[in-house]
């Protein structure tokens, strides 16, 4: 008998062993990058009863793409198309699902690409994140569940020219964004908490990652249609 429990878990192990080597091949062109991040980020507005800042996990990620000059984008606009690509790539899109599912609520691609992402505490995304501030940018949403909170950051920086290297004529080189913080001071003294947040956070990593990946392709896809776009308008086809 135990063959047949033995042979679906062994199985279940190699599917999941499959699916963190294919993200991790994916992904291997993401970067890890802490550097630079907000501090309303990891900013949780609270002491400890004896007067230190709370314990905060801090994990982000950058992936550089290139935007046509031609293009005529501010960065705030590169931002706001930013975060409407991530939330509604086919990665996000899922875990947007299973949240709909899990806290009844009901938001479609359309409803999100129609979002400015400029409205705190009311613009909501799968009912889960609220975002909390706003710049030109970044997009940092709060969120909340079971015992845990944390921040999510989606947002962009221009890369800086080093004194080797001269304009591009045609591109700006953008950094595309993605961060996370957990504050930790919650389930420090919960084991069965704290050991379960230990066992997922490699896990995490590799999720953070195809989730910028994939939703810099989705950005990279929006800028093809853009570029098409204005070809179409300049010769009147």
């Amino acid at each position: 008998m135990f063959k047949y429990i033995a042979y679906p878990i062994s199985g279940l192990t190699a599917g999941f062993a499959g699916a963190v080597v294919y993200g991790v091949s994916y992904s291997s062109s993401v970067q890890r990058n802490d550097l630079g991040l907000p501090p309303s980020l990891y900013d949780f507005g609270s002491k400890r009863k004896d007067g230190r800042v709370p314990k905060v996990f801090l994990d982000g990620y950058s992936y550089r793409v290139n935007v046509p000059k031609s293009l005529k984008l501010s960065k705030e606009e590169v931002t706001t198309q930013f975060a409407r690509s991530f939330f509604t790539s086919s990665v996000f899109s899922l875990e947007r699902k299973i949240l709909s599912y899990a806290l009844g609520t009901d938001q479609t691609d359309d409803e999100i690409l129609e979002l400015d992402f400029k409205s705190p505490r009311e613009t909501k995304i799968a009912g889960a994140f609220t975002l909390e501030t706003r710049d030109e940018c970044n997009a940092i949403f709060a969120w909340s569940h079971d015992g845990f909170s944390g921040k999510t950051l989606v947002g962009v920086s221009e890369v800086e020219l080093n004194e080797f290297q001269s304009p591009d004529t045609f591109m700006d080189e953008y950094e595309l964004r993605f961060a996370s913080s957990v504050l930790m001071d919650g389930f420090q003294n919960d084991p069965l908490r704290k050991a379960s947040f230990s066992f997922m956070t490699p896990f995490h990593r590799i999720y953070s990652r195809v989730l910028l990946k994939d939703g810099a392709a989705s950005f990279q896809k929006w800028i093809e249609e853009k570029e098409v776009e204005a070809f179409k308008k300049q010769h009147q086809l």
